[in-house]
This record gives C-alpha cells, structure tokens and sequence, in this order.
C-alpha cells in the first residue's frame, strides 16, 4: 500500500450533493416555458483547484432544471475576463461543461466568476485560499492499528501558506461501499498531532482503515438571477492519508524486540536509577507495532530493584520504563515481553548494581553550599564528572567536565563546581559558568572512570 494524496475536489461528488439539495426542496423550477426569461434558474457548480504548483484550475458545471428554459450549452462562462471554454464531447442542452487550465495561482487574490446566458447573470467573487499539505508522520502508512488501544496521529504542513484555520481528522473503513465513518474530529489548525481513544478504535471491525487528515471544504455561492440556489464554487483542500492495519488480524506480521539500559551499571543505595528502553519493529517493513502496545517487565532476582508497575505503553515502537535501585549489589536481568502483540516476542537487558561507595572501593562525598567541593577515594583520575538533578540521568547534566582530548590530563580531585581544572573542557553548559547549587535541593554527582565505568552519588548541598 503506497501512500496517497487527497488533492482536490471531485466536481462530480460535489454537483451530485448540490442536486441532491435542490431536488429535495421546493426551490425546484416551475418556469411555464418562457424561452424569453429563465424561470427558477440553473444550477451552477464551480470547482476552484490548485495541485503542487502555482498552477491552478477552474470547471464549471451548468445544469438547467427546465426543458423549457434556454439550453445550458449556450451560456457563457467568463473568469477574471477570461472565456472559459465549453467541453463539447461532455455538454449538451442540459447540461454543459466549461473548464479553464493552466492560469497562474495566487494566495490570497479575488477571482471572479460570471455566467450569462439570455440576457441573465450569476457572480461568484472567492478569495484563492492556501494550499499547504498536511503530512502524516505516523502512523506510517501499511502500519498497524490495535482495537481498544489509542491511535496516536502526526502530522506536519508542507508549503508556506502558515497555519491554515482549521483540519479535519477521520478514520474510515477501506472496504466499506458507503459514506460510513468510524471517526471525525475537526481540530484548530494549529493542531499538529491527536489521539484517536482506544474506545474507538475497539469498534473498528474492518481489517484496513483509511486515516485522513485534510484542510476541509471551503465554498462561494453565486448571486443573480441566473443561479438557482446551491449554485456555488467550492474546492476541497489538500489532505494527507495512510492505511493502517487491525493488528488482530495480522498473526503473520514478524516482530523484533530490543531492550537496552542506561546507565548500565548504578549504585544498590535505593535511589539511584536507570531507564529500560524499548523498541519493537515489523521486521519486513520497518513499521513501528501499534501506539499503546503493553509491554511487560520482569527482573531477575526481583529483590534487587523496583520496576514501577512492571508495565508500559510504545508510542512510535517505543517505550521506556525507569528502574530504581535497592540496597543488594549484584547483577539484574529484565526480560521484557509484549503478550498481547506476540506471546513468543521477547528481549532482555542486565542491571549491575555496585556498592555505594563503588564496587572499585570508590567513596564520593561533595561539600555544602552553591558551589561545593566534590571529592572521592582513592583518588583515582577521572574520564569526566557531571551533575544533575537527583532525578534525572547523565545526559540531563547541569555541569558537566572531560578530560581534554587534545593535551588533557585525567581529572583528578578535589574538583570544585563550577571551576574546570586544568587539562579538562566544560562540557555543559556550552558557554558561561553553570548556575550555582541551591541548598536543600536534591542532586546526583557522576564520576565516570579511566575504563567508562560510571559511578553515581546523591547529594543535597
């Protein structure tokens, strides 16, 4: 399944609406069959539209609702003083069609449209709206879809028209014959991303499901005596759409698990923490598994850390899940499984645990205040040290130093923050000196050794 474009209106589709309303009201014409006048007027159907370029488009459909009245084919069709000629092959008495191609496209200019016929008129003036393309960013198209999970959806706008007013999300079933629609959503335009509840998508009985998000309809009626009511120029704006699959229904996707943790190795002093990352992936087509996919962990010996709930959800293929340390030292292995997608589907990763003071013999202690002195033993030289909120991991660095690569020399202690030592580089902050500690705040200090082992200290200043 390639992914598809929803260009521009299907004048057909439109003309067919705009006749259904008119046949079904009481505007229908009752003219005697004055061929000297028009009696309730025609029905005039525009399509505005504009592809991928500058380059734009105009047909116009004109349908007179008595015999009586003048031929269809007859009437005139002017666009900003333009003729715009009559397709013979496809016109006849009642009805004509009349299309001009090719005329340069302009954001935000007046157009207007004119047709004549026996001395009658209808106008139509419109204001060329912007044509920017929303883009599906997930899911990918062919992807998989999961009933009673949410489905996240993503999209970004393609052209330079800005933010248009509105967008308009729906699911649909692929193989339905009808109008029918699981879902629509119309959202502000500066919408770039939605959920759609997994209390919908459990009602999702269709094995594909077509998600469209598109910029809407926008339509001008004509004034004059010529046109009868519902005579109107609409175009429909572009839109963006993929295919996604009821994972029930699909036992033959082939799945691939990975896990990984980092940091690999903590300290067992009840606090300390690392994040188990996921990823699972159709191994044929790259395609991420459903948004909301439960993936459960389990460690190996339990005692030695704690795993939340035990559980999480992927979004985008992913998930990750936050280990704390206990008090025991020793190796953790997580198996990590996604039953519900596949029960034979699994990956594993490994946790060491190290005394707090270092399984090396490391004792890392920091001084007080906003600018406190941060020391360990023995006094080993350093590859780098950082610090960062107590909570948060190494790449979350408040300060961070390494030894120098060019002419460096390892960073031995005691180390104050703030001040780089020589044959050492800041790391972060990039330029100008780190904010100072604050007092009673709760920190985490990493010394990363000679060999990349990493250990790790919480400290409040």
């Amino acid at each position: 399944m390639t992914k598809r474009h929803v260009l521009t209106l299907a004048l057909g589709a439109f003309a067919a609406l705009g006749l259904m309303q008119i046949g079904c009201s009481s505007d229908k014409s009752s003219n005697p069959g004055d061929t000297a006048g028009v009696g309730q007027g025609y029905l005039i159907l525009g399509s505005f539209q504009s592809l991928y370029s500058d380059q734009a488009s105009l047909e116009v459909v004109v349908t007179r609702w008595d015999s009586g009245d003048p031929a269809a084919n007859a009437a005139t069709v002017s666009f900003d003083g333009q003729n715009v000629p009559m397709r013979s092959l496809f016109s006849n008495a009642e009805s004509a069609v009349y299309v001009l191609e090719g005329f340069d496209y302009t954001v935000g200019k007046t157009y207007s449209l004119s047709v004549s016929l026996s001395g009658e008129s209808a106008n139509c003036s419109f204001v060329a709206p912007v044509f920017d393309y929303p883009v599906i960013s997930q899911p990918v198209d062919d992807g998989l879809f999961t009933p009673g999970s949410p489905l996240q959806i993503v999209w970004d706008y393609d052209g330079d028209g800005g933010t248009p007013d509105q967008v308009f999300l729906a699911a649909s079933p692929v193989s339905s014959q009808d109008e029918n629609v699981y879902y629509e959503k119309t959202l502000s335009g500066s919408s770039m991303s939605a959920e759609i509840p997994g209390t919908e998508t459990d009602t999702w009985s269709d094995d594909e499901v077509l998600i469209t998000v598109d910029l809407g309809e926008k339509s001008w009626s004509f004034q004059g005596s010529l046109a009868s009511s519902g005579s109107a120029v609409a175009a429909v704006l572009p839109g963006d759409a993929v295919v996604v699959r009821n994972s029930h229904g699909n036992s033959g996707a082939d799945y691939s698990m990975s896990a990984a943790i980092y940091p690999s190795s903590i300290a067992a002093d009840g606090v300390s923490t690392a994040d188990l990352s996921v990823a699972i992936f159709d191994q044929d087509t790259g395609a991420p598994c459903p948004d909301g996919t439960t993936v459960v962990v389990t460690a190996s010996p339990v005692d030695r850390v704690s795993v939340g709930s035990g559980t999480a959800t992927t979004s985008g293929g992913a998930a990750t899940i936050p280990v704390t340390a206990g008090s025991t030292t020793g190796s953790v292995t997580f198996v990590v499984t996604a039953p519900g997608l596949d029960s034979g589907l699994d990956a594993s990763a490994v946790l060491d645990l190290t005394e707090p003071d270092g399984s090396d013999g490391y004792l890392i202690t920091v001084g007080t205040g906003a600018h406190p002195s941060i020391d360990w033993v023995p006094a080993d030289g350093m590859a780098s040290v950082l610090i960062t909120p107590a909570s948060l991991d190494m790449d979350q660095a408040l300060w961070s130093i390494g030894r120098r690569v060019v002419g460096g020399s390892w960073i031995t202690p005691a180390v104050t923050f703030g001040t780089v030592p020589s044959g050492a580089s800041q790391l972060v902050p990039l330029q100008g000196d780190p904010e100072g500690l604050v007092p009673g705040t709760s920190y985490k200090v990493w010394i990363v050794t000679q060999l990349g082992i990493v250990h790790s200290e919480t400290f409040v200043p």
